[in-house]
Formats: C-alpha cells, sequence, structure tokens
C-alpha cells in the first residue's frame, strides 16, 4: 500500500483545524482500504466546506489507487431509501477486477428534514433513517466498499435515536465542525431546536427559505385535509422552522407569533413530543432577548414532559437538563445548575458517544460551569472522569 499522503489545501480552501486536518487523514485511511463494507459517519455544519473536504478526499485516495463515488439526495424525491438508491448508485459503475471503491452519501440533511415536516415518506410507513435501520442487513452484502454519510450535527442525533442499529455498526465518527456552529443565540451551551445548516446559511438563502416555508404554510392551510392531526402536525414543524429562520434574521416578534402559534397547535394535537420541542423554541427566543424569568418555567415544562414521554435516560432528555443548567449558570445558580449540568453529561456520553457533536457542547457546558464554580483544573478533570459511561 503506497505511504499515506497530505496535500496541501488550494487558496480557495480553508485551512483546517489541527484537529480536523487529523480526523481527515484518518478518515483517507479508512477509505484506503477499499475493500470490504466499512460505515463512517461525518458531521458538518458548511456546505462549502463539505464541498471542499469531499475534493481532496477525492484527491488524496486517488493517489491510493481507490475511486471515490458521490451518491447524492435531493428534496424533491420524498420516496427515497438510502438502501435502495445505494444499489441503483453502484449498479452503474463498471469495476475491473482491481477496481477498489469508496462511496460517500450526501444530501441526507434534505430527506431527514423532510421527515421532520411531512412524517417521513409513505414507503413502509416509516421514515427514511428508520427504513435504513429496517435494511441494516443488507448493506453489507449491497455495498462491498467503504461508505461515508455525511450530517449535520442535528441529523446526526436523528441517525443514532432513529437508526440505532445501523448507527451502533459504524466504524468510525468524524467531526467538522466547529465549536461556534453549534451554539444557538449567546448563552454557550445551549443547544436549540434541530436545525440542517445553522449558522453556515447565507441571508440570501434564509430570505428564500422564508418564501417557502411561508408558501408551503399557505398551501397547507387550505388543503382539505388542514384540519387533520397529521396537517396539524406538519403545521407545528413548518412554523417551528419558519420561527427558526426569522430568528436568524433577527426578526424575533416574527419568530415569537411563529413560536407561540407552533405550541398552540402542540397542545391542541396533544403531541407531547412536539409540544416540549415547542417550548425548547420559544425558551430560546426569550434567553436570546434576556427573559430568562420567562424562560425558565417553559424549559422545566419541557423537560417534565420529555422525561415522562422518553425515560429518564433519552439523549433528549440530556439537552433539556443541559439548556436549563445553562439558564441557571447565567443567573449564577451554579449550585443548582452543575447536578442537572452533571446528569446530562452522563446521559449523552452514554447513549451517544464522547464523538458527538451534542456530547461534545454538553460536555463543554457542564466543564464551564465546573470552571464557574471555582474548581481546580485537576477537581474539573476528576469530575469529568467520573462521569457514568455504562
Amino acid at each position: 500500500m503506497p505511504a499515506p499522503t497530505t496535500l496541501p489545501p488550494t487558496p480557495t480552501e480553508p485551512v483546517l483545524p489541527a484537529d480536523q486536518e487529523r480526523s481527515l487523514r484518518e478518515l483517507v485511511l479508512m477509505l484506503g482500504n477499499g475493500v470490504g463494507f466499512r460505515l463512517a459517519l461525518a458531521t458538518f455544519s458548511d456546505l462549502k466546506l463539505r464541498a471542499n473536504l469531499i475534493q481532496r478526499l477525492t484527491d488524496l485516495l486517488k493517489l491510493r489507487g481507490v475511486t471515490l463515488s458521490q451518491l447524492e439526495f435531493t428534496a424533491g424525491n420524498p420516496n427515497a431509501s438510502l438502501l435502495r438508491n445505494l444499489k441503483e448508485h453502484l449498479s452503474k459503475l463498471q469495476p475491473s477486477s482491481d477496481y477498489r471503491q469508496a462511496v460517500t452519501v450526501i444530501g441526507l440533511e434534505n430527506l431527514i428534514a423532510l421527515d421532520r415536516v411531512a412524517g417521513g415518506p409513505p414507503t413502509e410507513g416509516v421514515g427514511f433513517l428508520e427504513d435504513a435501520n429496517l435494511h441494516r442487513d443488507t448493506f453489507a452484502k449491497a455495498c462491498p466498499w467503504p461508505l461515508l454519510i455525511w450530517l449535520t450535527p442535528a441529523d446526526t442525533t436523528a441517525f443514532a435515536q432513529s437508526a440505532t442499529d445501523l448507527w451502533h455498526w459504524r466504524s468510525a465518527t468524524f467531526d467538522f465542525t466547529s465549536d461556534s456552529d453549534h451554539s444557538v443565540g449567546f448563552i454557550d451551551g445551549f443547544i436549540g431546536r434541530d436545525q440542517s445548516l445553522g449558522s453556515s446559511v447565507s441571508p440570501g438563502r434564509l430570505q428564500e427559505r422564508k418564501a417557502l416555508l411561508t408558501r408551503q404554510l399557505a398551501e397547507l392551510e387550505v388543503s382539505p385535509q388542514s384540519s387533520t392531526p397529521r396537517a396539524l402536525s406538519q403545521r407545528a414543524n413548518l412554523l417551528g422552522e419558519l420561527g427558526d429562520v426569522h430568528q436568524d434574521l433577527a426578526e424575533y416578534n416574527e419568530a415569537r407569533r411563529c413560536f407561540e402559534e407552533r405550541l398552540s397547535v402542540a397542545e391542541q394535537i396533544k403531541d407531547e413530543p412536539l409540544l416540549a420541542s415547542a417550548l425548547n423554541d420559544l425558551a430560546r427566543l426569550q434567553l436570546t432577548n434576556g427573559q430568562f424569568n420567562q424562560a425558565e418555567p417553559l424549559m422545566r415544562r419541557a423537560l417534565a414532559i420529555d422525561e415522562k414521554s422518553f425515560g429518564p435516560d433519552h439523549p433528549t432528555v440530556a439537552i433539556r437538563l443541559n439548556n436549563l443548567a445553562t439558564l441557571l449558570k447565567a443567573t449564577n445558580r451554579l449550585a443548582e445548575a452543575e447536578p442537572l449540568s452533571r446528569r446530562a453529561a452522563g446521559i449523552m456520553v452514554r447513549s451517544l458517544g464522547l464523538d458527538h457533536p451534542n456530547t461534545k457542547i454538553v460536555l463543554g457546558a457542564y466543564k464551564s460551569i465546573l470552571s464557574a464554580m471555582k474548581l481546580s483544573e485537576p477537581e474539573i478533570e476528576s469530575r469529568l472522569q467520573s462521569l457514568p459511561s455504562q
């Protein structure tokens, strides 16, 4: 096998932080094997950076005699299936006897976002990720080469929760996000509602997204099925996405109206997880505007709902605990914040692992609380090391 080779970035490419450059080299080594099914997940938050990384991967793998092909999913195909589309993609390749291949998959953020809005494609009555998980045993047979899937932080969480078995089959997870990509509002450590691309979306793209969501809401309103539970659930999710866009554009009054209507719809259809998410949306907006007293009861209610819905050790519960602890830290109630933050960190480490972006946020928030409590570095490290991992 040729020696590992590193190409310098071209002048148009961003220079990666040292840890991400190391992750890129490790990813090349994994994909460079080019034989046998192995699943890798790469978390990203910037489309341009992802494109540059894929180009560098393509060039580096080519030096190793490995061809990297790309399978892309678009939002216009609600009946897409990861396994079926992967088979179709591979059937178009014509490998020779000494052919070495790896496959990269992009665009899942479009399909997973569609699942969140429309309840998933009609095929088999399950969402895109659930369908992939159902057919997990077939992937190794269908794809005899390494498979790399790119996911946003929000969709990495969705993958871990909705395709649990496939998630545990992964050989490695690579993080190409920065710490600033995950924060929402001005309070460090707060995790907001799942968003597709967060801060990487330009104002122009946000305006386009706002127009699209507004049109979809108007079409849904005049639909003959507009009052059905499914349509109301779709409306609530569209309102949440539109509220996110308004907030990103600093249109706070419009964001508040969207989030309040989303909350009202969730209460109307008695969807408990949706209700907790809507409460978190509104609390996040209030935190952004410094309205701590109004945000706290919403966050406590969201936590209570999700503990009842998912059980005490679910990653969603950890997010609620983390957010409440973050608020308590911001209002200088460190003694109340520490046990909540510690519990959140333990849940994340056990359920999602140390390499998941949300685990890193929660651990960072916990460390920040311990630092604010004036603990020494050895004391902080001791508490982090004593987090339960089982």
